[in-house]
């Protein structure tokens, strides 16, 4: 397999990423890794450099950075949900262009590309999917103009699995009194890191660690726009093949586990015993990993597959 940075351009700006391609192969489908808040395209403990080495033995993969974060310019202040939204569909778009070039096709007709999110990044990514187009309909590129790719299924790592509360309720007093009167507030100052609460848990579900978020700058607009956000019903509202990999151990943090798919509609549960929320073990991620390469390889594969037989 390859590995190489790169720049994902488009009105707007640019965000850095990092392209992973099978060695010697046509691949059968992309996927775009989306981490969570405020994660880098690394995610906790390199699990989305694992992912992407696996996937990409059969699979072109994308890590990005949101604008604001990691590698890509701009202030972790200004960072919504609605720009991270934004930023996982020009990813999509960028990796679409990428295939349909590679196979010689215009863009939007090469294989379809899966959006994978981990904690918040599985909310992004299930706004992106939703946003993208009709059901296995043509993504649309805001960014290059026309169509791009198209999405084909949809994978959630750990994603909250109830709304999310209204986060005055739950953050620390000082910490809000703070991001009020200056709009923008240290995530340090937010939650109870050590004694843990609700507080803390309210980051947890987002993804985010004492590690990664003490000493980083949150803004209003972020955490107003997640008052009340429902993950799932956004995944499901986007009508495609669903994976939900989560830990057997996540409920605490995460809240009651769905139930798989009713008729008519395709989602699958994976959990993996003993894990918590953040999959922290190795084994822990290479069951993800794992997991998440047989449900992406069977309907990205399958379908390239048929698209190829079809002319």
């Amino acid at each position: 397999m390859s590995e190489e940075q790169v720049e994902v351009g488009g009105k707007g700006g640019w965000l850095a990423g990092v392209l992973h391609l099978p060695e010697g192969a046509v691949p059968a489908g992309g996927v775009v890794l989306c981490p969570g808040f405020p994660k880098s395209k690394a995610e906790s403990d390199f699990c989305f450099v694992l992912a992407a080495r696996r996937l990409s033995r059969r699979l072109a993969v994308l890590r990005f950075d949101y604008r604001g974060l990691g590698d890509s310019p701009g202030l972790s202040e200004d960072v919504t949900l609605a720009r991270m939204a934004a930023d996982a569909r020009r990813s999509v778009a960028w990796l679409g262009r990428a295939l349909g070039k590679g196979r010689g096709r215009p863009s939007g007709s090469g294989p379809a590309v899966a959006l994978l999110g981990f904690g918040l990044g599985a909310a992004v990514a299930a706004l992106a999917a939703g946003s993208a187009g009709d059901r296995r309909g043509a993504a649309r590129d805001a960014y290059g103009g026309g169509a791009a790719a198209r999405v084909g299924a949809l994978v959630l790592w750990s994603p909250p699995f109830e709304p999310l509360p209204d986060h005055r309720r739950v953050l620390l007093p000082a910490g809000l009194e703070a991001l009020y009167r200056e709009g923008r507030v240290d995530m340090a100052l937010l939650a109870d890191w050590e004694g843990g609460g609700p507080s803390r848990d309210y980051f947890f579900r987002l993804g985010a660690e004492p590690k990664n978020a003490c000493g980083l700058m949150a803004g209003r607009r972020l955490l107003e726009g997640l008052d009340g956000l429902d993950t799932l019903a956004l995944a499901r509202a986007a009508g495609l093949p669903l994976l939900v990999v989560t830990g057997s151990e996540a409920g605490p943090v995460l809240g009651p586990l769905p139930r798989e798919g009713a008729e008519g509609e395709e989602l699958q549960l994976h959990l993996v015993p003993g894990a918590n929320h953040l999959l922290t073990h190795p084994r822990w991620k290479e069951a993800a990993i794992e997991a998440t390469a047989a449900f992406l390889e069977a309907r990205l594969g399958a379908e390239a597959g048929g698209g190829e037989g079809g002319g």
